[in-house]
């Protein structure tokens, strides 16, 4: 795919419109992508025409722009259809938010091949630079890069080191930086082959003490340069609704696959009746369903929370990302556990690599590795739970000195 050529693409539609198209030519190639371990070129260029590497590009770049809500709608109706797929819209956005930390001029010259471009990332501080003059060398190996295109840019987290081990910010965190840099000073290894997530192309990348300007690297914990958009929320709760969007769309068309199977499919031994009659089946399958609604309301509640920081121009407040953060990693968590299920009512048949929900089961434990589900999560709204407890306490207290007095 070349990112410098220009494509036509139909302005009288939305996104989600044209994605919605080419929903089941990603249905009817998922065998494909499975069994090549790669999202095919072409249809990754179908995808670039529809505009769905552009969703969370800010519109002063020519992007779409579209409200969080909105950009995890449209990963959401691809996570439905193959979650390999879904993964390169989650990544492209995602880089657009990491990215957009770095200085503005350096992102006008990001984006001079025009608002399709996104970068291969790997965002955890894998690497470390040491500071030179004009910038840091950089060197390091990181693993789960994910994106089957042939990118110009690479995006990579590291840790700068200095006289005594890594640096850290004022208030003790570590210092976690981001740069771009081209994909030429970047060797890529190609270490995918997992059970799940086949086609993302998450391979390892290694840097060898390459120089990075000061203008292509900035804090990971920095504002946005540009408002707009997503940007302006701070990581990690930036990027939550689309991790959820893909978790949300496996569980979606594994609920209604599930419901359709039940209309036809038989049991072992009662080959007399099918599974929508059966009562321990209809039993077993509403309670999943209900927790698929429960996980679904809930991730609803994270998005809704950050169009309204956004709506308001502002970022979370320390509350409101631990809340969200938590509801992510429980989500992402709760999800697989569902999905086991979903699995086990399958019956015999779930047990073939080639059917959809084992795919599913399998591509949906590849996405509860990530990041966004991590158990410290957990302690971080504990944390904040616990320090609005400690103030009211407070308050309690001086009003009863007062009173008292």
């Amino acid at each position: 795919m070349n990112q410098m050529t220009s494509i036509t693409r139909d302005t009288g539609s939305t996104v989600l419109d044209r994605i919605r198209a080419i929903v089941p030519e990603i249905q009817a190639r998922a065998d494909e992508i499975e069994q090549g371990a790669t999202v095919p070129l072409d249809l990754l260029e179908r995808l670039e025409q529809a505009g769905a590497f552009r969703i969370a590009v800010p519109k002063m770049f020519g992007g779409e722009g579209l409200s969080i809500t909105d950009a995890a709608q449209v990963i959401e109706e691809i996570a439905a259809a193959d979650a390999s797929v879904a993964w390169h819209l989650m990544v492209a956005a995602g880089t657009q938010v990491i990215t957009s930390r770095l200085p503005l001029d350096s992102l006008k010259e990001f984006y001079a091949q025009g608002p399709d471009t996104w970068a291969k990332a790997a965002a955890s501080p894998k690497g470390v630079a040491v500071p030179v003059e004009g910038g840091y060398r950089l060197s390091g190996r990181w693993p789960l890069a994910s994106g089957a295109r042939n990118f110009e840019w690479i995006s990579l987290g590291f840790m700068i080191m200095g006289p005594n081990g890594p640096q850290r910010m004022p208030d003790g965190r570590p210092d976690m930086r981001v740069c771009l840099i081209p994909a030429g000073d970047v060797e890529v290894l190609p270490t995918w082959d997992a059970v799940g997530l086949r086609g993302t192309r998450s391979d390892d990348l290694i840097v060898k003490d390459r120089f990075v300007p000061e203008a292509w690297q900035a804090s990971f914990f920095a504002p946005s340069t540009v408002a707009a958009p997503t940007l302006r929320l701070s990581m990690p709760s930036a990027t939550a609704a689309n991790h959820l969007a893909v978790v949300q769309g496996i569980l979606k068309s594994a609920l209604a696959d599930l419901a359709n199977d039940a209309l036809t499919r038989k049991p072992a031994f009662a080959p007399t009746t099918v599974m929508k009659d059966d009562p321990v089946f209809c039993s077993r399958f509403g309670e999943i369903a209900s927790r698929v609604d429960a996980l679904i309301m809930l991730s609803c509640m994270c998005g809704d929370m950050l169009k309204r920081c956004d709506d308001e121009g502002r970022d979370v407040t320390a509350f409101e990302r631990g809340k969200i953060c938590s509801a992510q990693a429980f989500i992402h968590h709760d999800a697989t556990q569902v999905m086991d299920q979903i699995l086990m009512l399958s019956g015999s048949q779930g047990v073939y690599a080639t059917h959809r929900q084992q795919r599913r089961w399998r591509d949906l434990r590849c996405v509860s590795q990530h990041q966004s589900a991590n158990i410290s999560f957990y302690s971080m709204y504990a944390g904040e739970l616990i320090a609005k407890a400690a103030a009211r306490a407070v308050t309690e207290t001086a009003h009863v000195t007062a009173v008292a007095a």
